[in-house]
């Protein structure tokens, strides 16, 4: 998870780390100003699957190698 704190109190601080490990699902609204066919937005969304390659800042206290998210 990135960008969550999870806060776990008494008893349920056992299950946080299924919490945190669990599978990311993320939601969106969009709004077109004009028709677009699904074929060409399916498309343009394939852009966003799969692994994502992030390199640290130039100026930055961890090496900087680019790493894969998923």
């Amino acid at each position: 998870m990135t960008g969550v704190l999870p806060v776990g109190l008494a008893n349920s601080t056992k299950v946080i780390g299924s919490v945190v490990h669990s599978v990311k699902e993320y939601v969106m609204l969009i709004q077109l100003h004009e028709y677009v066919p699904l074929s060409v937005l399916e498309k343009a969304l394939e852009n966003f699957k799969g692994k994502i390659y992030q390199k640290p800042p130039l100026r930055s206290s961890v090496k900087r190698t680019i790493r894969v998210r998923s």
